[in-house]
């Protein structure tokens, strides 16, 4: 048996004779269910698609982002404020590893408060 990759190769792998028969015919009816999963996934997604549209323009058009390069700008922009927001944290270690005396939160408890 040669090993080939891509299409070829599944199709290798489900004709193969070497293969017990209930095990090829377990391969194929996962792909048969996996493949029917993602249409009706497909099939969902464009249905609610069509029925949220209007709101989702609608909001998109009230938050500023109704082109890309404003949501793209809003993001970088959003981004930057809380990477400077964390960094300027950052100068003030001495205190977050001397000050142990005065607070009882711990140094990981407040990094992941001030993620939030």
């Amino acid at each position: 048996m040669t090993s080939k990759s891509g299409i070829a190769g599944m199709r290798d792998l489900f004709n193969n004779e070497e293969i017990d028969p209930q095990i090829r015919r377990l391969y194929s009816s996962n792909m048969r269910q996996l493949i029917s999963d993602l249409l009706i996934w497909l099939l969902i997604g464009n249905l609610l698609l069509g029925s949220i549209e209007t709101q989702v323009t609608a909001y998109a058009k009230a938050s500023g982002n109704d082109t890309v390069s404003k949501a793209f700008t809003n993001t970088l922009l959003s981004g930057g404020t809380q990477i400077l927001k964390a960094s300027t944290l950052d100068a003030n270690f001495m205190e977050s590893i001397f000050g142990r005396g005065r607070t009882w939160t711990p140094f990981a408890i407040q990094s992941t408060d001030r993620l939030a």
